[in-house]
């Protein structure tokens, strides 16, 4: 298995301010893999930018917390699969 870096654009972003001092974010990510083979395993880096203080409520693939503002999923891709990865994160402050 071939292990890709790619930095991942959103594919939708939703916010919901939870009070002076929370926000709830959900985003996703869609990735396809190339056209030929070899199945390739795909890393998608997410920076939680807004706030130290955050949890993932929800997530469609498991994720590592690399640091204190960065997560990471590690996606299996077949060629020509599209995975779509969306997580909720919640922000306190």
């Amino acid at each position: 298995v071939h292990r890709r870096l790619l930095m991942a654009r959103p594919s939708g972003a939703a916010q919901r301010r939870r009070g002076r001092r929370r926000q709830r974010v959900r985003r996703g990510v869609t990735r396809r893999g190339a056209s030929a083979p070899p199945a390739v395993e795909i890393r998608v880096v997410e920076h939680l930018y807004r706030w130290t203080n955050w949890d993932i409520k929800e997530s469609s693939n498991t994720h590592l917390k690399t640091d204190a503002q960065t997560i990471e999923f590690r996606i299996p891709l077949k060629p020509d699969e599209e995975r779509v990865i969306t997580y909720t994160v919640h922000y306190s402050w």
